[in-house]
């Protein structure tokens, strides 16, 4: 694609034929040739909004497509390893000579601290268990996963994984309309990604998560916050749970956000 030049506070997209103004931080930053169609999008007033400048997108408010979520949720799976998705496992000709295979890599890359990809996993556990996935609960294995329920109910998610796969499913038309208000992840997105599991993860082979590394659990109370004898068990990076005292350096811990002014 050709890459859109700035003019006068333009831009013009030679692929699209558009001509759209630039988002401030753009402007601020004063970057040009370096906004794809792709990564940019029209709000209201017409001004351009990117994923640079979308404040929102830490609350997943982007748009991704099954292959770059389920890419994203393997580092919670593997406890802060990222798999690289490959697509063609290998190419054969007629007379069964491999014309190209896809090697195994030795070791995929750390992407994670292990002790933050783990209560990242605790918190989508809970989710498969207890939370808008619990009828995953009738596989009878153990699973975690999110679902996701876009404004007017245009898309319908569920990206869940057990200790061997990642399996993403999404609902949603190919011209994005409302599909109706009962389409939600949970009703619409988490049967289907349960009829594929039980299938490829039966309950009697399916394999059970490791421990959660480098994590210190603390019994909490949920009304409050804070620690409490008889309180919920949850695990917290080290240092890091309510009345811990000063975590390291940079690290914001619980006892932060529960007295914090915003």
């Amino acid at each position: 694609m050709n890459s859109p030049w700035e003019d006068d506070g333009a831009r013009w997209c030679n692929s699209c034929d558009v001509n759209i103004r630039v988002c401030d931080w753009y402007k601020e930053k004063n970057i040009s040739r370096s906004l794809p169609c792709n990564g940019a999008r029209l709000d209201k007033d017409g001004d351009v909004v990117c994923r640079a400048c979308d404040l929102s997108m830490g609350l997943g408010s982007s748009s991704l497509t099954m292959v770059e979520l389920s890419r994203a949720y393997s580092a919670f799976g593997t406890y802060g390893t990222l798999v690289e998705p490959h697509f063609i496992e290998r190419v054969v000709d007629r007379d069964g000579t491999v014309i190209e295979e896809h090697q195994p890599v030795k070791k995929w890359p750390r992407v994670m601290d292990a002790s933050a990809a783990g209560v990242a996993h605790w918190l989508l556990r809970g989710v498969a268990t207890g939370g808008t996935a619990a009828k995953s609960n009738q596989l009878g294995i153990q699973v975690a996963g999110k679902t996701g329920t876009t404004n007017s109910f245009r898309d319908a998610w569920f990206v869940g994984y057990n200790p061997d796969m990642v399996t993403s499913v999404w609902v949603g038309f190919d011209q994005p309309k409302n599909m109706g208000q009962t389409f939600t992840g949970g009703d619409t997105a988490l049967p289907i990604w349960m009829d594929f599991m039980r299938v490829a993860a039966p309950k009697g082979k399916a394999p059970r998560f490791r421990d959660i590394p480098d994590v210190d659990w603390a019994p909490i109370d949920e009304t409050t916050g804070l620690v409490s004898e008889g309180g919920r068990s949850m695990p917290f990076m080290k240092g890091t749970q309510p009345g811990a005292g000063m975590g390291a350096v940079g690290q914001v811990t619980a006892q932060d956000l529960l007295t914090s002014d915003f």
